[in-house]
């Protein structure tokens, strides 16, 4: 089981207030390795083979004394490139904005309020994660303040298009005559003489596996209250939430090697989740001081139920990478469905008693169904009591120890469980 807790911002009685609040800002990679230069690493390597004794080649399937060396004899070594400016070099930018309206009178209170938010990275490529939401709080009484509303209703929505892959590692270990990232509009593979790859493209994982992801949520919660009499109230409590979301992943055929794609295959993913979650909580309490005797007491219920269904297509064997938008364009496609419900239910008590503000007595008891249990044991009881004992009230103890402030002692028994 459950409870559904929102938290927002209220509004206050009185005139209605405004208030704006925008941010925007830049970050880039404030400090840099130093790192060797282009003719300080090709002075390493030639000194580097020299020493070892072996023979340069550009054939990759070498044997001693011959040593594959495609950074000296295929990559043009005239050229240099800075991969910590070229992968982690680019500005970061955010954007946050948030806005409300608030206001009321001695009974009545409300809140609006827009939020947005969108942030970029230092990587190559155009990636970003946007999210916005709407938020309303509500809160009146009556005259005599018997009758109380609460509502609070709060949705919101986010775009993740930021990339799944880390660049800051390549970024350190890549040498500065490595070859172009990209060639004719493609990812540069660096061919060598029999069109073979001779080196692996940082970006290949970026551009491998597109990824994006929108996700929506939406959650209310409704409480109500009142009081018949001094002590004697009803309370009631309302909660919904609602998730989805929808994402899509797309492996290019592009992003293998030349030599490599008569064995692979593009494909595409696409998936909808969904979670949703209602439950209410209707509560009777009771309290009563009498004397030297204090009194309260709670029945109350729970109802939850809480629903999920996650729904998947895979393709493969597109004819283009320009199909990979759909599922249309497979050769092959697959799809799955899955769906669960949950219910749970349950009446609950409680009865406290409090002497003299020493001697305390408590009972409670409930009654638990869910539908996780057996078709035969679908409810099952649960119940404790408890004593206690609060000894730093008792005049006699308060003269034995007068720097004891707070003491008490407890005394409880009772079962429990969960589904």
């Amino acid at each position: 089981n459950g409870a559904i807790l929102i938290t927002t911002k209220k509004g206050k009685p009185g005139k209605m207030r405004v208030n704006i609040n925008l941010q925007q800002g830049w970050s880039k990679v404030s400090r840099r390795m130093k790192l060797l230069d282009r003719r300080e690493y090709l002075d390493m390597r030639y000194e580097a083979i020299n020493n070892s004794g072996m023979i340069p080649t550009d054939n990759r399937v070498a044997f001693p004394p011959y040593l594959y060396t495609p950074d000296l004899l295929i990559w043009d070594t005239t050229r240099s490139t800075d991969w910590q400016k070229e992968l982690i070099g680019e500005t970061a930018q955010y954007s946050n904005f948030s806005g409300g309206v608030s206001g009321g009178s001695s009974t009545t209170s409300y809140y609006v309020g827009l939020t947005y938010n969108r942030q970029t990275d230092v990587f190559p490529g155009s990636h970003a994660l946007t999210s916005g939401g709407l938020h309303f709080n509500l809160n009146t009484a009556s005259l005599n303040q018997r009758f109380k509303l609460g509502m609070t209703v709060s949705a919101t929505i986010a775009d993740n298009q930021l990339p799944g892959v880390d660049l800051t590692d390549n970024a350190l270990r890549l040498v500065p005559v490595a070859p172009e990232l990209f060639s004719a509009d493609t990812l540069n593979w660096e061919l060598d003489r029999n069109g073979r790859q001779t080196w692996l493209n940082p970006l290949v994982n970026s551009y491998r596996k597109e990824f994006t992801s929108i996700s929506r949520a939406l959650a209310s919660n409704l409480t109500a209250s009142y009081m018949f009499l001094p002590g004697l109230e009803l309370r009631t409590q309302l909660g919904f939430s609602q998730a989805q979301s929808n994402t899509s992943s797309k492996i290019l055929l592009t992003s293998y090697p030349p030599s490599n794609r008569p064995f692979e295959t593009n494909s595409a993913s696409f998936s909808n989740g969904g979670a949703s979650t209602l439950i209410a909580e209707p509560q009777f309490s009771y309290n009563k001081q009498h004397g030297k005797l204090r009194f309260d007491g709670l029945v109350g219920g729970t109802l939850q139920q809480n629903f999920t269904q996650n729904w998947r297509m895979d393709g493969a064997g597109y004819t283009s990478d320009l199909l990979l938008n759909g599922i249309t364009g497979a050769a092959s496609a697959s799809q799955s469905l899955e769906k669960s419900i949950y219910k749970y239910n349950a009446l609950f008590s409680r009865l406290g008693f409090n002497f003299d503000n020493q001697y305390l007595l408590s009972l409670n008891g409930r009654r638990d169904g869910s539908s996780r249990f057996g078709d035969k044991r679908r409810f099952h009881n649960f119940g404790s009591v408890g004593l206690g004992w609060i000894m730093s009230e008792a005049r006699w103890m308060q003269s034995i120890v007068p720097w004891l402030s707070f003491g008490k002692l407890r005394m409880s028994y009772g079962t429990t469980g969960n589904d």
